[in-house]
């Protein structure tokens, strides 16, 4: 029995990736209109957290009939906008807040708490997260075990076998040494920096990464493409040639969905060349003096998403959850983070004028170019110096990058900016040694900024619950 349902889930797998490798591009976007709107028409007349807030700006739903109807009218939200100001009951389509099993809550990094809700039907989560692991890691043929690292209270519905550890490096250490190598590969899901630290936790303990068939999903935080070869460097990876194992990047939030974004082997390939050249960096982005952005697939059939720009040329993801099974589907949402959209058409016509596209990607669907956080810069001498910079700079080091937990806060004293970075337990800080840091971190910032390097235990911020938070890069 166990044979035959496992045969059924490859076939359904390998039909939906035929399927998203085969159709036409524009297919996954032509009705993207149809699917936003029917999940408004459902939230404005069946959520009364949302009827009364379409009440606060005048407008009658049934005045929106299009697409563009819904991108002119419809108000932009954000947590505060829908969680602080009702009841939780009222965040819900109308008798649903019954039917909740499962309570989710965000990490708390703006300050302003958001929630996710589900009904405790885990079969349809379970194969779309089932699917996009097979993608990417072909578990249908390979024995894996996923390693679940994420803070407390956030887990992965999934058939494979499961270990949920939150940031205890020491329970991850001693699975992957006593339980890993009964499987054919182990798949480890954390924060960035939990991670950093994990692997090189690895390292002094022993584990020799390299005979370890140990990928790793990165999730909750952006990171430059510095900070993946830095990991595949200790890890011994050859990311961009060996599939084999991999370092693969995936973005969610709680009130939406803890999957709206991932990588493939293929974004990974074109995004370490934006890094490394700047007119193709420049081509998508517009700029060439930012770091490369992480660049991800997504399912419109699942997710609305829209640019929307502001006064400084800047532009933020809104989120509308089209899932007709969503509890508390939320319309046009301003999560905070900075990206663009770019369409599998553009990014191939990108790559062919660059002389890249043997790399188009295999999957047929919309991408997103991600930034990191909104306003993750400050100001200084008229320009903005932004924190993906200073990180990109850190872990082109990898001798510099293993000293320091990654930790860096960039703030203005007195009117001035200055740097602070937390050095790993054991190195102390010196003048040669914040010299050197000083230097890869300015590396792209266009900036002459100081720099202060804490030893471990004096670093004065994220110490209460290390690994637990988010952490904030700037004040």
């Amino acid at each position: 029995m166990m044979n035959i349902r496992k045969g059924f889930t490859k076939l359904k797998h390998r039909q939906l990736k035929n399927f998203l490798t085969k159709a036409h591009p524009d297919k996954f976007v032509k009705d993207k209109g149809k699917w936003a709107l029917s999940a408004f028409k459902s939230a404005a007349s069946g959520i009364p957290a949302y009827k009364e807030l379409l009440l606060k700006y005048g407008l009658n739903h049934n005045d929106v009939r299009t697409l563009d109807d819904f991108q002119e009218k419809v108000p932009v939200i954000s947590k505060k906008d829908f969680f602080v100001p009702f009841e939780a009951k009222a965040w819900f389509k109308k008798g649903k807040f019954s039917r909740v099993k499962n309570f989710m809550v965000s990490s708390g990094f703006s300050g302003t708490f958001a929630f996710g809700a589900d009904a405790g039907i885990t079969r349809r989560i379970k194969r779309g997260v089932d699917f996009t692991l097979d993608y990417l890691f072909n578990t249908s043929e390979k024995k894996t075990f996923l390693i679940n690292c994420v803070p407390m209270g956030v887990h992965v519905i999934t058939s494979l076998p499961l270990a949920e550890t939150s940031v205890r490096d020491d329970m991850v250490l001693a699975l992957v040494k006593k339980i890993s190598p009964e499987f054919d590969q182990t798949i480890i899901v954390g924060d960035p920096h939990f991670l950093k630290k994990f692997i090189e936790k690895g390292v002094e303990n022993g584990v020799d990464w390299k005979q370890a068939n140990v990928s790793l999903i990165c999730g909750q935080d952006w990171f430059p493409e510095s900070f993946r070869g830095y990991l595949a460097h200790i890890m011994q990876m050859d990311i961009y040639h060996d599939g084999s194992r991999k370092i693969i990047a995936t973005m969610g939030m709680t009130e939406l969905g803890l999957n709206i974004f991932h990588e493939s082997s293929d974004t990974i390939k074109i995004r370490y060349q934006i890094s490394q050249n700047a007119g193709f960096r420049h081509h998508l982005t517009g700029d060439e003096n930012l770091p490369a952005p992480l660049l991800f697939h997504y399912y419109p059939m699942r997710t609305f998403v829209e640019e929307k720009k502001d006064g400084h040329d800047d532009t933020s993801l809104l989120f509308t959850v089209t899932d007709r099974h969503s509890l508390m589907p939320l319309m046009r949402y301003d999560t905070g983070d900075s990206g663009n959209l770019l369409s599998y058409k553009n990014l191939s016509g990108a790559l062919e004028l660059h002389n890249l596209q043997s790399l188009s990607p295999e999957l047929k669907l919309p991408l997103a170019l991600i930034h990191g956080r909104r306003n993750n810069y400050i100001i200084y001498g008229g320009k903005r110096v932004y924190a993906s910079q200073l990180k990109n700079g850190l872990y082109e080091d990898f001798n510099l990058a293993g000293k320091t937990t990654g930790y860096i806060r960039i703030s203005m004293v007195n009117g001035s900016p200055q740097i602070e970075l937390q050095l790993k337990p054991g190195f102390k800080s010196n003048k040669s040694l914040t010299s050197a840091f000083a230097y890869a971190l300015l590396k792209y910032a266009g900036a002459d900024i100081g720099v202060k390097c804490y030893e471990y235990r004096e670093f004065p911020y994220n110490m209460e619950l290390s690994y637990e938070h988010k952490f904030i890069n700037i004040r």
